[in-house]
Order: structure tokens, then C-alpha cells, then sequence
């Protein structure tokens, strides 16, 4: 990936669904699966296990070429799992198996090529300084979504 802006609003956005995913959803899941608490630790073992095969596997098909395939194959499957969600609502519980396939690819597949990507995107010379601007647009993104998010999952019973 060459275009550094498109990189930096992929990161920012990552950042604000990740904040959602690894707080807010556990609420959610917990909340519409009835208060079950095992339930939610199945999905995070499963969650755990999945990311484990994936790393595996992906790790054995990384390669130059594969790099941006593997990163945009990530946010495509980030948007598919926000899709599920917004479409399934109280019913992603039928398909909580699918889903948290698809989500864990999602995360394991960017994290696993951001830094190649990054790399290959800018110079060293540019690279503190871009590194350093989106920590900087991270951290306000990290204060002020929970704030947002809680307000929309409030708002719209989610």
C-alpha cells in the first residue's frame, strides 16, 4: 500500500472498531446471551484458538507478495464482521461461531502484515514522524470513542 493517507485513516479506524470489539462486544454477547458467563468464556477460548490457527497459518503463507493481499483481505473481514453484527443484532448468536471466525481473521490478519505495510508505505526518513502522528490521533481516538460508543449503545439499545 503506497498511499500513506489511506494508511493512516485505515489504522484510525481500526483503532476506533477495536476499542468496540474488545470492550463493548463482550458487554453486548454477554448481555443478549442471558447473563451466560460460560458462554462468553467459550468465545473467547474459541476466540484464542482460532487466532492461534490463523497465525499459524498465516504465517506459513506471508510473503512480499501476500503482505497487502493479507492486509486488505483484514479490514474487508472487519467490515463484514460489523455487517453480521448490525444486521443479526440479539440473533449473531446463531451464527456467534461464524462470526468470531470471520473476527479473528479480521484482527490477526492486520496485525500480523501492519508493520510490513507501514514499512513499505514510507521512507525512513518519514517514518518516526508518521508513527508518531497517528499515536498521537490513536490516543484521541482511544479517550474520546468509549465516551461515543457508550452513547450509541445506549442510545440504540445495542
Amino acid at each position: 500500500m503506497k498511499n500513506k493517507k489511506q494508511l493512516v485513516a485505515i489504522e484510525l479506524i481500526h483503532k476506533f472498531i477495536s476499542i468496540f470489539s474488545n470492550f463493548f462486544l463482550n458487554i453486548y454477547l454477554f448481555k443478549i446471551s442471558g447473563d451466560d458467563f460460560n458462554f462468553i468464556l467459550a468465545y473467547s477460548a474459541a476466540s484464542a484458538i482460532i487466532g492461534l490457527v490463523f497465525c499459524f497459518f498465516l504465517m506459513k503463507i506471508l510473503s512480499p507478495k501476500t503482505t497487502n493481499i493479507i492486509f486488505r483481505s483484514s479490514y474487508i473481514c472487519e467490515i463484514i464482521s460489523l455487517l453480521m453484527l448490525l444486521i443479526f443484532k440479539e440473533q449473531i448468536l446463531s451464527i456467534v461461531w461464524l462470526f468470531v471466525i470471520i473476527k479473528r481473521y479480521a484482527k490477526i490478519s492486520y496485525y500480523l502484515v501492519y508493520e510490513q505495510v507501514l514499512i513499505g508505505s514510507s521512507d525512513k526518513r518519514n517514518l518516526s514522524s508518521y508513527v508518531a502522528g497517528v499515536n498521537i490521533l490513536g490516543s484521541i481516538i482511544s479517550l474520546s470513542a468509549p465516551i461515543l460508543l457508550g452513547f450509541l449503545i445506549t442510545d440504540y439499545s445495542y
